[in-house]
């Protein structure tokens, strides 16, 4: 079964390897960091794997 949940601090370092491989370890951590912050992050865990996933949500219902 696949969980989908918000992300918890303890997936922030693997979300940042996940980030990395898309737009580099040097924008990765602070990326992650904004989105989490922000509730733009998304988990989806299975048998103790988690993948991350940004969700784009307008700050404005009209945007």
């Amino acid at each position: 079964m696949i969980e989908i949940r918000l992300p918890r601090t303890t997936d922030a370092a693997g979300c940042a390897e996940l980030a990395a491989l898309a737009i580099g370890e040097d924008r990765a951590g602070a990326f992650i960091k904004s989105h989490m912050e922000r509730h733009h992050l998304i988990v989806a865990e299975a048998e103790a794997e988690t993948r991350c996933r940004n969700v784009w949500a307008p700050a404005h219902p009209h945007a």
